[in-house]
């Protein structure tokens, strides 16, 4: 302020001084006016001085230091933000892990961010794996490559860490390759779930979570078919056995503690798909009820093949008079395919791997035991029944006791060694006789005997 001055301003207090005439006037944010007249101008002077210094002391230092301590506790107070999910909704992530087809990335490898509110630096990010069912064959990673950081993850408690001072950029780097992987070839299937969290050595952000989903691939049954499987034997003419579970069959290889099917899928049941059943001397059967009803095993085939479970029970039902073996031929089935027991026409040449099936085959072979069958004699040929009846009248010719085309016949044997007639009832004693010609056969006849009633013929010789 000078004298003569026609204006000029105190810029810290936004006054302006003005002269009017010859008493400067002093207006104070132009509105509130003060006046005072002077003669003295350094009286003027002395008082704007005292006025306007303690003013900007009082008001315009205190607010510099709020608004420095205001802006630094606003940085101190907010965490870092992770997303995993880059720009799709949300900061959270799902993944699909697939048994045997490698680690599956657990958050978004092009969209996952961090913001540090203008802090460019983090300390450390940490990955929870916080269900492992399958213990020690699952696991998290992530690859630090020129980053510098370092990665470490520890078994027992399922925990990935992440630790250096590096750039918000070399974390999202890092973390965009962390992946789950599992090597269990029966993976437990229910959901993982991994809690992750960055820190920038005050403060860390909230948790964000990545769900990982198992889908689990089925694998084949392996057969060992170096054991003998076998039926329970049945007799010749047995048409209406019990026959064996499929079960009971595995069990008849494994006498010595052995275990025949095998598969790593945890908890796979043990079954049959019949792919060969032999029908020439009779037919095999099925029975899904305990065997209270039973059902044509029919035509089967590697690409038509018949499923049975391990309750389900199979048997042999042999022609007639046959005796001697018959079997079948299966590869293992481990239930899985969505397919019922009983059900036919699957298709078995696509086998191992992850199919139901079993490469390897194994036979099963039941033993139809000989019964001696007894002879059958028709003495009535080509009649009805196998019963004849005669009329002998006194004093007559002996009478035919047998029609002319009367049979014998053995399932058994081609020849005979004995055959015996007898009169049973004789009202007339020596007096009534049995007879037979021989002629032209091996056979012998010994005399009738009356007190037995008996004829005896003697081979051997053959039915005819």
């Amino acid at each position: 302020l000078h004298a003569g001055a026609i204006s000029d301003r105190c810029p810290s207090a936004n006054v302006r001084v003005e002269r009017i005439f010859t008493a400067p006037t002093i207006l104070w944010n132009g509105g509130y006016a003060v006046r005072e007249i002077m003669s003295e101008y350094n009286v003027i002077r002395l008082k704007l001085r005292t006025f306007f210094v303690p003013l900007y002391l009082a008001i315009v230092v205190p607010m510099v230091v709020l608004v420095y301590i205001v802006g630094s506790a606003g940085a101190a107070a907010v965490p870092p933000i992770l997303d995993l999910n880059g720009d799709a909704p949300g900061a959270d992530f799902s993944a699909t892990f697939t048994e045997d087809e490698g680690a599956e990335p657990i958050v978004s490898t092009t969209g996952l961010m961090i913001d540090n509110s203008g802090d460019n630096i983090l300390t450390a990010a940490k990955a929870v794996l916080t269900n492992r069912p399958d213990a020690t064959v699952e696991f998290l990673s992530a690859e630090p490559g020129a980053t510098g950081l370092t990665v470490k993850y520890t078994v027992e408690t399922g925990e990935l860490t992440i630790k250096g001072n590096a750039s918000v950029a070399d974390y999202e780097q890092v973390l965009r390759t962390l992946t789950y992987n599992n090597s269990s070839q029966s993976p437990d299937t229910i959901d993982r779930v991994v809690v992750v969290t960055v820190s920038d050595g005050v403060m860390t952000s909230l948790p964000v979570t990545s769900t990982v989903a198992i889908n689990a691939v089925n694998d084949a049954p392996l057969l060992d078919n170096t054991g003998e499987m076998t039926m329970a034997g049945i007799n010749e003419d047995d048409q209406n056995s019990n026959g064996n579970s499929v079960t009971g069959i595995i069990k008849t290889a494994e006498a010595q503690g052995q275990d025949r099917i095998t598969d790593v899928d945890k908890n796979s049941p043990e079954g049959f798909a019949v792919i060969e059943a032999g029908s020439a001397n009779g037919v095999w059967q099925f029975s899904l009820d305990s065997g209270i009803s039973w059902q044509p095993v029919g035509s089967v085939s590697n690409i038509s093949a018949l499923l049975l479970d391990g309750v389900a029970r199979i048997r042999f039902v042999p022609d007639l008079n046959f005796n001697g073996s018959a079997s079948f031929l299966f590869r293992a089935w481990d239930g899985s395919g969505g397919r019922a027991s009983g059900s036919s026409g699957i298709d078995a040449s696509l086998n191992g791997g992850a199919t139901p099936f079993s490469t390897e085959l194994e036979m099963v072979t039941i033993n139809i035991l000989n019964m001696n069958d007894l002879p059958i004699i028709d003495l009535n040929g080509n009649g009805a029944g196998t019963d004849h009846a005669a009329q002998f009248y006194e004093n007559g010719a002996p009478v035919p006791i047998a029609d002319a085309n009367a049979t014998v016949t053995d399932g058994d044997h081609a020849q005979l060694a004995k055959l015996t007639i007898t009169l049973v009832n004789r009202p007339n004693g020596a007096a009534e006789l049995l007879a037979a010609d021989p002629t032209g056969t091996n056979i012998t006849i010994p005399a009738y005997i009356p007190a037995t009633g008996q004829l005896v013929l003697n081979g051997p010789d053959s039915l005819a």
